[in-house]
Parts: C-alpha cells; structure tokens; sequence
C-alpha cells in the first residue's frame, strides 16, 4: 500500500503554469531540469459504477513496455486545509481484467472489492494529459513533486478539458508542505481543486 498526500489548483491554462514554473518562489527550490511526459489513464468499472459508488477507482496506466493496474480510493479533506488530498492506493502489473481485482487483492487490496469480479470491469472513462514535473528541496528535508497536467477527460462521447498544478509529497512532514502552499496561493490566487476526477466523469456519464 502507498499513501498519497498532495495539494491539488485549478489553474487557468499553460499561460498561468508557466508563470508559476517561472516564478522565484519555485526557482529557488528547484536542483533538477523539468521533466516532460505524456500519459493516458483508462479508468475501469462495472456497468453501474459500483466502485465509484464504494469511493475507489480502478486507473490502468501504460508504464515503459507494462501497464499498471491502482486501485485508489481516497477523498479531499474538509476540515481546512484547502486542497489537500489524502488517499490510499495498491498497485499491480495489468494482465488484463478477468485478472486484476484478484492480483490487486494478493499486493493487499481491502477484502471489501472481493465481490466485484473482473468480468464486469470495463472501461468507464479516461484521461489523457501531458504533464510537466520536478522537485522541489524544501526546508525540514522535505521533498514534493510540483506538476503541471494539461489534460482532456472523456466519459463517451463527453469530454472536458483540465488544467492543474499538483504538489505531491514525497517524504518529510506535511505541515512544510502546506506552509509552502499557503504562501503559493496567496502570491498567484490559486483555487483549490475539491472535486476528483471520478467525481467529474460521473457529473458527465450522468449529464450534470
């Protein structure tokens, strides 16, 4: 299991990532060049969206000559820390759906998906996006990954662009972290993302 802690802003578009990639605040953290990726993530579910409604997503994402199967459930916290999101994942080599709820269950998955066979999986909806990534060296020896995803989620023929910066923690204590966000909000008027990306596909698979 990998816990996930990160803060996630809507931004405007490229224009605005590229002021904040640019800006003193993140220079003087950075050792490393920026990275650049492409990625396509195809989210799995049952017909009826059963582990949407239980609060998890299976993501398959293609990696190098593999692809990864995550089951991921996790939500943004409430209580005052705008942003944030805390979440748990189990993660397993993809060899297809008949497969996968079994395998992620053997690499410790909750015995609660035991009932959702793969048959019933299908694709439900994806996403596709270009991120733009590297490493902040914050104070405390604490170290996040600062991206910036540009993206299109399509649930059908229903699609909706994305655009937004995600600062993922990758160890030391999470109050760094958000003091170093505080301060990024307050110098770009950042918003908060609050609504997931399984939250959005069902707002279109349902017409919202």
């Amino acid at each position: 299991m990998a816990t996930e802690i990160e803060f996630k802003y809507s931004l405007e578009g490229p224009a605005e990532a590229g002021v904040i990639a640019n800006s003193d605040y993140v220079a003087q953290y950075l050792k490393d060049d920026w990275t650049e990726r492409s990625t396509l993530d195809v989210f799995y579910d049952t017909p009826d969206w059963k582990l949407a409604e239980r609060g998890a997503l299976l993501r398959v994402r293609a990696w190098i000559n593999l692809s990864i199967a995550t089951l991921k459930f996790g939500s943004y916290v409430k209580d005052g820390h705008p942003g944030l999101y805390r979440g748990e994942n189990f993660s397993t080599i993809f060899h297809g759906v008949d497969a996968v709820m079994q395998d992620l269950a053997m690499h410790g998955a909750p015995d609660t998906f035991a009932d959702i066979a793969g048959s019933e999986l299908a694709p439900a909806y994806e996403y596709k996006c270009t991120r733009r990534f590297a490493t902040l060296y914050l104070p405390e020896m604490t170290r996040a990954e600062l991206s910036f995803d540009e993206g299109v989620l399509t649930v059908g023929d229903k699609s909706v662009k994305t655009c937004e910066m995600t600062l993922e923690l990758i160890c030391g204590p999470v109050s760094e972290l958000e003091a170093y966000c505080e301060r990024l909000v307050t110098e770009h008027r950042l918003e908060p993302r609050a609504v997931t990306k399984q939250e959005t596909a069902l707002r279109l698979h349902k017409g919202n």
